[in-house]
């Protein structure tokens, strides 16, 4: 049998996602996760084993939160988001639409900021801001991603951005 397509790698990576759809993950939560009474999780979410959402987060439906990750407070993560075993997204921070975090990732550490002083030190200035990751974003494994030291770190719409990068 020949199938033609304009498009071998975009029919391929249909074809695969048609596949992947059967191994769909249930939807509920682990025992052992950890979730304030002041978050709000959707009922339909994937909350893996060991995972930890702080006060006044927000999950919204269709997320997969896997093993070991961590959500900070006030954490906003929008519809059918996944974050990866071992992720941590740090207070204040926004993930948006269908972004995916993969495993090991950091989103909202400290920046480094570091003042000269005269002499021979430096004060460390605060990293007050956050980060916001807008729809469709893919970041890779043991990226980090940290918050502005004012306002916010930005991630446009749809970037993807490869393993182990600092920003």
């Amino acid at each position: 049998v020949l199938i033609r397509v304009e498009d071998s790698y975009a029919a391929f990576a249909q074809l695969l996602e048609m596949a992947s759809a059967s191994m769909a993950l249930p939807r509920t939560v682990h025992a052992s996760a950890v979730i304030s009474a002041s978050a709000q999780v959707h009922d339909d979410v994937y909350i893996g084993p060991l995972v930890v959402i702080e006060d006044g987060a927000v999950i919204g439906a269709g997320c997969e939160i896997h093993a070991h990750a961590t959500v900070g407070r006030n954490v906003k993560i929008g519809e059918n988001s996944t974050l990866h075993s071992g992720v941590k997204v740090l207070d204040n921070c926004i993930i948006g639409k269908k972004c995916i975090v993969q495993a090991g990732a950091i989103i909202g550490s400290d920046g480094f900021g570091f003042a000269p002083q005269a002499g021979d030190g430096y004060t460390k200035v605060p990293q007050t801001g956050n980060v916001v990751l807008h729809d469709s974003c893919e970041i890779g494994a043991a990226t980090t991603i940290d918050r502005a030291t004012l306002g916010s770190t930005v991630i446009g719409e749809g970037v993807k951005l490869d393993n182990q990068i600092q920003v």
